[in-house]
């Protein structure tokens, strides 16, 4: 097994360092593209995250009624839930995810610093019920409105026991939990409705124009596509999952990792990387991707295979890693699969920044890891 992956991976790095650089092209559909993937790719995946989002509220909201042993099991598959929907479009940081501190508002992380415990626990101690009204919540600390916050309620050791707890502070625990879960039904509703077909970015990010607030022309929308596709696989790779790896097994520091105490590390992963391929080559007959337009060029197709290539091997390594992200760091031959991983997608970073830009004719700007 681990001959072949080293195999596949000498074939695809060949590829990338033989790749002859392709002229830009004046035939670049940079409209009909970014229309393509606002319709086939973007939106969808933010109208399943409202989707996600609305029935985890609810589900959050009956399960503290109940408050038993089995609710909160059903609050924790509402969590996974969300999650992956998060996941599958988190790699999309441009346009109104940007605005309000949305995207901080859902997901806190990296916390060098343990914020969100430190608010959190501020805010318990407290036990301030207007604190929890709608409006004042979402402009309060962004640490304690998203995800880590919940994964923190939900999942930490004392979790079950303080949500079955029959005590004025379990009861304001568990009325944060569903508080966290309606400010985030809000944010997916309105990522949703600003994405629509006659929603206000939609409308941006589709017909750019001299009066454009955002975009004077289409290619500079498509270089945004691109951004997202660089730092989207920059981010798993230096992130998610270089972080807690570590220079060595002794070194490792798994709780560096995304969501590690809901077990989560390397499923985040697993699914940012799909998406990413998805980005890439297409959701479907209505959404092309990249990959329509990178095909109808001359010298598209070996670019094509090494980009294609690349992403679907660093994304089929990384279906074959122990789950749990405190031994795949550890163990030798978990982390051989994870250093494989980085490894192909260090190869990929040269090859979709400047060729994958070359062929479409774009510069290079600036993408969500940058000054990081």
């Amino acid at each position: 097994m681990r001959a072949r992956i080293w195999v596949a991976i000498c074939l695809v790095s060949f590829a990338i360092v033989s790749a002859t650089p392709v002229s830009a092209q004046d035939a670049v559909d940079y409209a009909r593209l970014n229309k393509s993937i606002a319709d086939g790719h973007i939106l969808p995946r933010y109208q399943a995250l409202a989707t996600a989002t609305r029935d985890f509220a609810q589900t959050a909201e009956g399960a503290c009624r109940r408050r038993s042993a089995e609710s909160i099991g059903e609050v924790r598959g509402g969590f996974h839930a969300v999650t992956d929907r998060w996941a599958a479009i988190q790699h999309i940081r441009f346009g109104p995810i940007e605005d309000e501190d949305r995207y901080l508002r859902i997901e806190f992380w990296p916390d060098k610093k343990n914020i969100v415990s430190r608010h959190l626990s501020r805010l318990l101690a407290a036990q301030d019920a207007a604190a929890l009204d709608p409006k004042t919540f979402a402009e309060t600390s962004v640490a304690v409105q998203g995800l880590p916050a919940l994964e923190r309620l939900l999942f930490d050791d004392d979790a079950e026991a303080a949500f079955v707890a029959k005590t004025p502070a379990a009861d304001y625990r568990c009325r944060v939990t569903t508080r966290i879960a309606a400010n985030l039904a809000d944010i997916g509703a309105d990522m949703a409705a600003a994405w629509q077909p006659n929603g206000i970015f939609y409308k941006i990010f589709t017909e750019p124009a001299a009066e454009n607030p955002v975009y004077l022309t289409a290619d500079e929308a498509t270089l945004d596509l691109h951004g997202a596709l660089l730092s989207g696989m920059e981010i798993v790779r230096d992130l998610k999952l270089g972080r807690p790896l570590g220079a060595s097994a002794k070194r490792a520091r798994p709780r560096r990792a995304e969501f590690w105490r809901s077990g989560r590390a390397v499923r985040g992963a697993a699914f940012n990387l799909k998406a990413l391929i998805a980005l890439y080559a297409g959701d479907g007959e209505n959404h092309g991707g990249f990959r329509e337009e990178i095909l109808r060029h001359g010298g598209g197709e070996d670019l094509d295979a090494t980009v294609y290539q690349g992403l679907t091997l660093a994304a089929d390594i990384l279906k074959d890693v122990e789950p749990d992200i405190a031994v795949a760091v550890k163990d030798p031959d978990e982390r051989r699969r994870l250093l494989l991983v980085l490894a192909q997608l260090d190869f990929l970073k040269g090859t979709i920044r400047s060729d994958l830009a070359g062929i479409l004719g774009l510069g290079l700007g600036f993408n969500a890891t940058d000054g990081d």
